[in-house]
């Protein structure tokens, strides 16, 4: 198989770049629309053209021929193929509120928040650091119970406020939107 008829043999294995970038503007293939946390965007189409590459890398390095086979066969599905990395997390909030955002070497570090406004921002960037890192969602246990006494400082609407604040910035639009699951305020 040739790309051209003066360049190198092509292996089958690769994908058609031409192709894969089509599907996606044309939105035919399902891929588009598989997951519900990314958008149609400029972010989704690189995410989805990593993704086949990311896929394809473990049907062909990590799996054995007969199961890359089959999944591509459909004899059996492999979920989220399009990330190297694990599926779920969930995540002590009460470490991130004791220790702070830190432990990556070289980046940005804060240590314990001081103020409601402060955990919320260290959580966004926490979930949205690590939503990158894993192909399903992030979960902080005890969300209320551990904000819980930051609300007896202040009054209920800046608790609110601060607390929509949190949601709000845990879902930005374009790219893909971390997969967020906390325990509900009443």
């Amino acid at each position: 198989m040739f790309a051209h008829a003066t360049s190198h043999p092509v292996d089958p294995a690769l994908l058609n770049i031409s192709a894969t970038v089509g599907e996606y503007l044309h939105r035919s293939d399902w891929r588009v629309n598989a997951n519900a946390n990314q958008g149609y965007s400029l972010g989704g189409l690189i995410l989805n053209t990593a993704g086949k590459v990311i896929a394809n890398y473990w049907l062909n390095e990590v799996y054995t021929p007969e199961i890359g086979q089959a999944h591509r066969e459909a004899d059996l599905h492999i979920h989220d193929l399009d990330m190297l990395s694990g599926y779920c997390a969930g995540w002590s909030l009460r470490t991130l509120l004791h220790e702070g955002l830190n432990g990556v070497p070289g980046k940005v570090e804060a240590g314990p928040p001081r103020h409601l406004s402060s955990a919320i921002g260290q959580m966004v960037n926490f979930l949205g650091t690590l939503q990158n890192e894993w192909a399903g969602a992030q979960a902080f246990s005890s969300f209320d119970t551990y904000l819980a006494p930051a609300y007896s400082g202040e009054r209920e609407h800046p608790y609110r406020l601060k607390v929509n604040t949190f949601f709000l910035n845990a879902s930005p639009t374009g790219v893909c939107t971390p997969g967020v699951h906390v325990q509900s305020i009443s």
